[in-house]
């Protein structure tokens, strides 16, 4: 049965008139530019080592580690030779180490990533398998296999000891990638392992610096200028001390500068000068965030409510800004339109970086830097913006009061917290059992409050909150990857709802209350369900 208004999972995502057809083609172009966000100028002789390594040497296991500071350039290097030479292997996957992880959570993303390399289906209990069972199931998947496995981001010394004993040693060269931040990490490895440590710690040269700092700017197809614009080109590398990543935030900002001249480059370099609290990498960070027009600042800070490193997927991010009202109104756009479009004007700035693209040239996933994530948490701290209930290093481990936003990331019990300001609460998956989420509604969920955004997105929630229909404001409302199997009719009251996405549940009716819902203009089924789904 079809409803009026309401866009199912297989409709063509919405697009403008022709007012709106030069946007997409810039989105369409900037798809098409996107080898250059993880740059790779200044890195022809460290891949060129670091390829080395991955195809010659011994036939034992060998582990190679990057090491340097913070916004150097460790992943894009990393990650620019791993694309390279992963043909070579039968196994090949990256893997984005969190900085608290769990050795079970680590292990379920390696077998769900290596499923999906080979095109396989991962073990259906796999989210209730202990953790001996899990090893076994890595080994069995890397036996007699050469692979090459690429972990990013690792901080703990142990991390080595943790995983080391899955990544077998078959004596056919396999390799395993690991970028780091601290050098004891890569000594762990020496216990146990062939290592070979490279430290990534060379800043750019000048060279290399303006050849970045132009690309970024997009200033010219060769990156070619005139005398005048070099020198103040120059003036503003210095501040960046021949760090990448410091060089794209700069560039990102350049990008918007309304011409190239070298006038309008003088102007900005002065006012970059001017300011003497630019003397490291957090602080140019910080800069690009302030010198953000109005409406893009919430959407940036919206990213502070997902835990750093973490993917997001793109429609689920341009739907909670809509349901927040971040996005202006620009007829005859959709309001989803605009989103998108903000969200394009975050990955020309260089603070949003797209990690999947669509063959259709859309954003799926994108994800922020880990300084500009720190960045963006200080801001959400101070301003209010929102609270992250975590687990150790600077997240909250219970809530401090009044709370605009929540994001909850632990399987702790939750304390009472005042919620007449919730607008927003997103569930992050952190093994909840059924009881902890009885209490998370006795002691958050409340009668009538003014909450906008309610994600649960891949929790482990059993059902379907009872209290569902006394929340009467929600907008935006995601049970997807939950295990919940049916909606109440009570579902029929959200007056104010635009998205509902049910999307791997098993979910197999739609009760006819739904037509209520005037308002209501994506449903999300799963895919099973899209031609068989009852109402």
């Amino acid at each position: 049965r079809k409803v009026k208004g309401i866009k199912s999972k297989n409709s063509q995502e919405p697009r403008s008139s022709t007012s709106g057809e030069n946007k997409w083609n810039s989105l369409h172009y900037h798809v098409d530019d996107l080898e250059t966000q993880e740059e790779v100028v200044g890195l022809v002789g460290p891949t060129a080592k670091l390829r080395g390594w991955l195809k010659e040497g011994q036939e034992e296991r060998t582990v190679i580690t990057v090491v340097g500071i913070p916004g150097v350039g460790k992943t894009t290097l990393a990650k620019h030779v791993f694309d390279k030479v992963h043909d070579d292997f039968v196994c090949h996957t990256m893997i984005r180490v969190h900085r608290r992880y769990t050795v079970k959570g680590l292990l379920i993303n390696m077998i769900l990533k290596l499923c999906k390399e080979r095109k396989e289906n991962p073990p259906s209990e796999i989210s209730n398998m202990d953790e001996d069972s899990l090893k076994k199931e890595v080994r069995d998947r890397l036996r007699k296999k050469r692979y090459v496995v690429l972990f990013d981001d690792v901080w703990n010394e142990n991390f080595w000891d943790d995983i080391q004993s899955v990544l077998i040693d078959d004596k056919n060269k396999s390799r395993i990638i690991i970028t780091t931040r601290n050098v004891k990490v890569a000594d762990f490895c020496k216990t146990s392992s062939i290592v070979q440590v490279y430290n990534h710690d060379k800043p750019l040269s000048e060279e290399e610096s303006l050849k970045l700092l132009h690309k970024k700017a997009r200033y010219g197809s060769e990156g070619h200028c005139h005398d005048e614009l070099k020198n103040v080109s120059l003036e503003i590398l210095r501040k960046c001390k021949g760090l990448p990543l410091a060089i794209v935030v700069v560039g990102g900002l350049l990008s918007q500068l309304k011409d190239e001249s070298a006038s309008e480059w003088r102007k900005f370099c002065e006012n970059f000068k001017r300011n003497r609290n630019l003397n490291g990498i957090r602080e140019v960070i910080g800069w690009s965030y302030d010198d953000l027009p109005i409406n893009l600042r919430s959407c940036l800070l919206y990213f502070g409510m997902y835990p750093e490193g973490y993917e997001i997927k793109s429609d689920r991010l341009v739907r909670q800004w809509v349901a927040e009202r971040f996005v202006t109104p620009d007829t005859p756009k959709s309001l989803e339109e605009v989103a998108n479009e903000y969200l394009l004007g975050l990955v020309q700035r260089n603070l949003v970086q797209v990690s999947s693209i669509s063959f259709e040239d859309k954003f799926i996933k994108c994800r922020v830097h880990d300084l500009i994530h720190d960045m963006i948490r200080a801001k959400v701290k101070n301003t209010c913006f929102g609270e992250y209930i975590g687990g150790g290093g600077d997240d909250q481990s219970e809530s401090s009061g009044l709370v605009r936003r929540l994001t909850i990331a632990t399987n702790d019990v939750i304390r009472s917290t005042e919620t007449s300001l919730i607008r927003s609460i997103i569930i992050i998956p952190e093994k909840q059992e059924e009881s902890w989420f009885v209490e998370f509604e006795s002691k958050i969920l409340k009668n009538y409050m003014p909450l906008k955004v309610l994600d649960y997105e891949d929790s482990g929630l059993p059902c379907v909150p009872k209290m569902l229909g006394t929340l009467i404001h929600p907008r935006y409302l995601s049970f997807r990857g939950t295990l919940i199997e049916s909606l109440p009719k009570s579902i029929g009251k959200l007056l104010n709802l635009e998205t509902l996405d049910i999307r791997d549940t098993k979910v197999c009716k739609i009760p006819k209350e739904i037509t209520k819902l005037r308002k209501l203009r994506y449903l999300l089924t799963p895919d099973r369900a899209s031609s068989s789904i009852k109402w």
